[in-house]
């Protein structure tokens, strides 16, 4: 068999973001995933460090291939994540220095977003959850955005059987204020211009917070994005809860634009690991609204059908799934494989 059409097994496969890296093993192809591990992603100034204590920590087999997925751009075999630091800087995986490390037969690197596209067709109905109205038209392009550490985008383009996915920097693009709301807010939030993800991010939230609390002439009672998430989640603290809603009312007008740039009419799916923490938000948010709120575009929006994705190893599910069967996926895989002829 050729590189692109066999990925030998035991399969390593891992999520990495900014903050945490997310592990599983593919005994066989189409076996399920080993439970899946969590380690702090920039524990180690060497990823392969990162990767020997997984395995130990589960108990697991040495792997023969690898597929792994990080948040950042890819440049060829190598990917510096966008939102990772470890002791050395900026945390940079390199595939063919992996595939060395660990004595690999095979390895394959993705954007985490293009990976979490890749879990779209597997996901049921225990894996995620409706957010309003609209359907999900099969065999149309699949968009999949969410917050985390930082803020991806990706999608998945059905055609002829296989399916297509396309990775994406869309949590770079500009965001300007829109509403009322926004422009009462916007001179609070800094004096740099403003990303997507500067808004829809974990620092994000942190940075409306803070921004809300300039707006209201209060000291600010938290400090990082993870106290101002407890806060807003648990409803404690007013303005927390107040972010968290500009945040998902945001995250809606976002996933609205990339719905129309990417012609998602297969779905839009909303993952990250913030989302899901501030779920009880989601129906008082305005996101629904701000996703359909696209000028003549409106009726289309409101066909639409959005889904929270609920499944934590939802990524692990897509880089398992390319392992067992790449060729169902029309990617080029020759120019990524860490090891070549």
């Amino acid at each position: 068999m050729t590189l692109t059409t066999h990925l030998p097994h035991p399969c390593l496969v891992a999520d990495v973001g900014g903050s945490n890296a997310r592990f599983a093993l593919a005994a066989a192809p189409h076996k399920p995933l080993s439970a899946m591990l969590k380690l702090p992603t920039g524990r180690h100034a060497d990823f392969a460090d990162t990767v020997r204590e997984a395995l130990a920590a589960g108990d697991l087999p040495k792997p023969k291939s690898f597929l792994l997925a990080a948040a950042g751009p890819i440049n060829g075999r190598s990917l510096t994540l966008t939102n990772a630091e470890t002791s050395e800087g900026r945390l940079t995986l390199d595939g063919p220095r992996l595939a060395e490390a660990l004595d690999l037969e095979q390895g394959l690197l993705f954007n985490d977003f293009e990976a979490l596209s890749l879990s779209l067709p597997f996901l049921g109905p225990g894996d995620l959850a409706s957010v309003g109205g609209g359907r999900h038209i099969a065999g149309a392009p699949m968009l999949v955005v969410g917050p985390g550490t930082g803020l991806g985008v990706g999608a998945l383009v059905p055609a002829d059987g296989r399916f297509l996915p396309v990775a994406s920097e869309g949590g770079h693009v500009s965001m300007g204020p829109v509403t009322p709301e926004d422009f009462a807010l916007w001179p609070h939030l800094g004096p740099d211009p403003l990303s997507a993800e500067d808004l829809i991010s974990g620092r994000g939230l942190l940075r409306l917070y803070r921004g809300h609390t300039a707006l209201n002439h209060v000291p600010t009672a938290h400090g990082t994005p993870e106290a101002v998430t407890a806060a807003a989640s648990s409803g404690a603290d007013s303005l927390a809860v107040a972010a968290g809603l500009t945040m998902l009312r945001l995250l809606g007008r976002l996933s609205g634009d990339m719905a129309l740039a990417f012609g998602a009419t297969g779905g839009v799916f909303i993952g990250g690991g913030m989302t899901p923490r501030l779920r009880k938000l989601l129906p008082e948010s305005g996101f629904r609204a701000a996703f359909e709120e696209k000028g003549p575009q409106a009726g289309l929006m409101q066909g639409i059908g959005c889904a929270l994705i609920t499944q934590d190893a939802a990524a692990l599910m897509g880089l398992a799934a390319l392992a067992a069967a790449p060729d169902r996926f029309m990617i080029d895989l020759e120019p990524r494989c860490w090891r070549t002829p």
